[in-house]
């Protein structure tokens, strides 16, 4: 059976051409609104204001899969934004590590419901100001000495065994006593 009109068509179908790498290199499509004053910008964001991906979008006016585009495209800036990143976590975990061999205070307020203004409002008053202490942490205390001098604090005990000389001998002695113990008289 001949194939039928629909079929025809088909037969006809030419693949399409994938562009040749001339043509790649040409920028085809709307420019772009990249800077490399960008660069220093993410840089500084990130370090100063530990600006998440969705932040830095935000603060170039782009889309979130445009910023993975120029991470992509530009590896300058991606170095930027890693570095940037990179650093605040650094500092604050730095910083709250001090502060926890430290110990530090603040102050709390504490504030309490005194049931419905005339409006169906909430009234919600501050009753006390207390000053509150968190004392120096151990564990965090012992975590920042290991790694700050690891030759002073090292991180496993060293155990020296005595007596291994007479080991054996011990050993011999114990199983004749109790060939001894087991044999019938």
């Amino acid at each position: 059976m001949a194939p039928g009109p629909r079929f025809a068509a088909a037969s006809r179908y030419q693949p399409r051409r994938l562009p040749s790498k001339a043509n790649m290199a040409k920028d085809v499509g709307r420019p772009t609104n990249y800077k490399k004053s960008f660069n220093r910008q993410a840089y500084v964001a990130c370090l100063d204001g530990g600006f998440t991906d969705a932040k830095l979008a935000k603060l170039f006016d782009i889309d979130n899969a445009t910023l993975n585009r120029w991470k992509r495209r530009y590896p300058e800036f991606c170095a930027s934004i890693q570095k940037g990143k990179d650093e605040f976590n650094c500092v604050v975990a730095e910083n709250s590590l001090i502060k926890r061999v430290k110990g530090f205070s603040y102050n709390e307020t504490t504030k309490e419901y005194f049931g419905l203004d005339e409006n169906m409002k909430p009234i919600i008053r501050e009753t006390k100001k207390v000053r509150k202490h968190i004392p120096p942490d151990p564990h965090s205390i012992k975590f920042f000495l290991k790694n700050r001098d690891p030759v002073r604090w090292p991180d496993r005990e060293v155990v020296e065994v005595e007596g291994l000389d007479k080991l054996g001998e011990r050993l011999d002695n114990a199983h004749k006593r109790m060939k001894d113990a087991s044999s019938p008289d």
